[in-house]
């Protein structure tokens, strides 16, 4: 998992902050999407991208619920970096928002 995060991420601009992960029994995406809120608190949407994987991509995946997981951009690449240098295998679980 970590090999094929870090060769979808390597392109992401580094001036990036966030990034979302979305999961669901058939798709794994990975996007990002500007959100401006406004003065009188209407929000307006920016630059949209999004990377669309399928389930065989991975080594696993198994997905009871579908899930959206937010992560600094800087710090994912930093684990996908050291678990491949590691040669290290990379899971994910997650099943609720946290605070």
């Amino acid at each position: 998992m970590s090999k094929t995060l870090q060769e979808l991420t390597a392109h992401f601009p580094p001036k990036w902050d966030e990034i979302t992960i979305c999961v669901t029994k058939d798709q794994f995406i990975i996007k990002k999407c500007d959100e401006i809120v406004r003065d009188d608190d209407s929000v307006a949407v920016g630059m949209n991208f999004q990377v669309v994987c399928e389930p065989r991509e991975f080594l696993s995946y198994d997905i009871q619920y579908q899930s959206d997981i937010t992560f600094c951009l800087r710090e994912f690449k930093f684990l996908l970096g050291l678990a491949d240098l590691l040669n290290l295998p990379m899971t994910m679980y997650f099943d609720s928002r946290g605070r």
